[in-house]
């Protein structure tokens, strides 16, 4: 299994301002960039959240893009952030998100 990571860089203290929302076109131009391995609409179903990270629990509702991830729908996945990313991230449990990464972000796990 594979897990997605957030790399703490500037970007994760950086919040997207409420006046000047990403559009749908835009989203679709990021997750078609090239080098995008993977992209998901998933939802978070639970959080854990630890001194130095957090995880967040999401299940795989489409697979819009396939990646080197075997037979991701359907199933649950766990996103791992640097805690200084919680507030930046604000992901809330029971929303759906659309996630996009590089097979370099994940990392490969036997039991989660």
């Amino acid at each position: 299994m594979a897990l997605p990571q957030c790399l703490p860089t500037e970007n994760c203290f950086i919040r997207m301002k409420k006046d000047n929302p990403i559009t749908v076109n835009e989203r679709i131009d990021l997750a078609c960039k090239t080098g995008v391995d993977y992209v998901y609409k998933v939802k978070v179903v639970a959080t854990e959240e630890t001194p130095s990270h957090d995880n967040y629990i999401m299940s795989i509702l489409t697979v819009i893009k396939m990646g080197t991830d075997e037979n991701p729908g359907g199933s649950n996945r766990t996103f791992v952030s640097h805690k200084q990313c919680r507030d930046a991230l604000s992901l809330q449990k029971g929303q759906d998100y659309l996630v996009w990464g590089l097979a370099s972000d994940l990392w490969v796990t036997g039991s989660r």
